[in-house]
């Protein structure tokens, strides 16, 4: 039988490999395809079938990577959205947003002669980004937009019919031959 600190630590690990392959996922992904067109990103719509969520969730899964540039778009527009409900809260989104870009920045980062490594630079971001709007009291709002936003999101992934056919091997080859 397992003691609860054995238990803690697998979890532990369990977690850090999911968060190292999202990190992973995150980083390598070609962010600059350019978005599908808006005719095609809201033609046919059908609910899968609930019976089968691997239907489901291949729908969902290759229609997140299909219109992820779309998707970004979306998320864009509730950001903006958002900004002209709260016009101050501009200035935090931009410090959070450079911040951001020179934390993704490939080239190494020094200051005082000391070399900022790239985890630890998003974990200052990271820091940075949840606390910042949590002094300031924007948070909550954010989330709620961040939250419809994710909804309309998830729920177009799963009722556009995909133009890509689900193959269990080849969701990524064909999403990628589709670009």
């Amino acid at each position: 039988m397992m003691d609860d600190s054995s238990m803690v630590w697998q979890w532990v690990s369990k977690a850090r490999a999911v968060v190292n392959e999202v990190s992973r996922e995150i980083t390598q992904r070609d962010w600059r395809i350019p978005p599908r067109t808006w005719p095609e990103f809201v033609e046919r719509f059908s609910m899968p079938k609930i019976r089968n969520p691997r239907a489901v969730w291949n729908r969902m899964y290759l229609n997140l990577n299909y219109y992820q540039t779309n998707y970004l778009i979306i998320y864009a527009l509730a950001l903006v959205m958002f900004l002209l409900r709260k016009p101050w809260s501009v200035l935090e989104v931009t410090a959070i947003v450079t911040g951001w870009s020179f934390a993704t920045r490939v080239a190494p980062i020094e200051i005082y002669g000391r070399r900022i490594t790239r985890n630890q630079r998003f974990g200052i971001m990271t820091v940075v980004s949840l606390g910042l709007p949590i002094l300031t009291g924007i948070m909550r709002p954010l989330l709620v937009t961040f939250a419809i936003a994710t909804v309309v999101v998830v729920l177009h992934s799963i009722a556009r019919h995909s133009n890509v056919h689900h193959r269990a091997g080849e969701i990524r080859a064909q999403v990628n031959d589709k670009w």
